[in-house]
């Protein structure tokens, strides 16, 4: 099975049986930026590379690259599509791309993501779109496109959200450090990064309970009782293989600062040990919103010292 997973465009419309772009969405950093791999589709999309013939696309970076077409080409000649719904913001074009697709292939489509699983019920509805990852996806959508493999439509998988029924949250790997690091290799479209590559270092129920997470709304889209982290020299392993791409600094997931102090500096113990990150990397590392944080401070201090 070919499977593509896809980050839509925002500025995106289906109309008279016609894909459209809307050009108001500006080549350069800002689009880059806002064009950017969900990380949970990039780890989903490792894990699934490894039963599966994988591609991963960016529509954003296609547009701007002057690819648009010949990757639209190429998600339509895949057996699944999965498209990433993160953020409201990504909602139009995601659920226009997945129109589009239904109407020309008649292929499974696969959504998830944070916000696809937060509307996951409503988004199931919806006539072209055939099933909805409610939560982590690595375990649920490798079954489900095994399933679909044998001719099973509905099968009976923890997390999946479809027309005829919904089977709650899904099944989580409980060692999170079995979760391979993402592989940009899988990337086929120009990579969408204008800032640092990032190291997504924790999961599960935040302790904070803020606005960001709609008060702990999202938390209710997890099955983990807590939050748990990767091991450094899981993050000392993710950060080796993103370096191999050259990218202009190394970002950490910004959540990870609610976690432990002892941990960050765990961290920052195992990347001085490795030599992980170099003096020309480092000052990037606060990037991505880390700077805003007491406990990040903390870090790059030890980062500093480390070094």
């Amino acid at each position: 099975m070919k499977i593509a997973f896809v980050q839509s465009m925002r500025n995106m419309s289906y109309k008279n049986g016609k894909l459209q772009v809307d050009i108001f969405q500006t080549p350069g950093r800002y689009a880059l930026k806002y064009g950017a791999l969900g990380y949970g589709m990039l780890h989903t999309a490792t894990m699934a590379a490894k039963k599966f013939d994988v591609s991963v696309y960016s529509l954003s970076s296609a547009q701007i690259s002057g690819q648009f077409n010949d990757t639209v080409d190429a998600i339509l000649g895949c057996d699944v599509v999965a498209i990433q719904l993160n953020w409201l913001y990504e909602s139009k074009g995601a659920i226009e791309f997945g129109r589009y697709v239904k109407d020309k292939t008649g292929v499974p489509i696969i959504y998830g993501g944070t916000h696809a699983s937060l509307f996951a019920k409503e988004l199931s509805q919806m006539p072209h779109i055939d099933y909805v990852i409610r939560g982590e996806a690595e375990v649920a959508l490798i079954e489900l496109v095994k399933n679909l493999e044998k001719g099973e439509l509905q099968p009976n998988i923890s997390g999946i959200v479809s027309h005829e029924r919904d089977n709650g949250v899904t099944e989580f790997i409980e060692d999170i450090d079995d979760i391979l690091p993402y592989d940009l290799g899988l990337v086929k479209t120009p990579i969408p990064y204008s800032v640092p590559y990032a190291v997504n270092r924790v999961r599960g129920r935040c302790s904070i309970q803020c606005d960001y997470c709609l008060g702990g709304e999202i938390d209710k889209n997890t099955n983990r009782r807590r939050m748990v982290a990767h091991s450094p020299k899981w993050v000392t392993r993710q950060i080796a293989m993103l370096k191999e791409y050259q990218p202009p600094g190394i970002a950490f997931q910004d959540n990870a600062w609610a976690f432990s102090l002892k941990y960050m500096k765990d961290v920052a113990d195992q990347i001085a040990r490795e030599n992980t990150i170099t003096a020309g990397l480092l000052p990037c590392a606060v990037l991505d919103g880390l700077a805003l944080w007491t406990h990040w401070h903390r870090l790059l201090v030890v980062l500093h010292l480390a070094r």
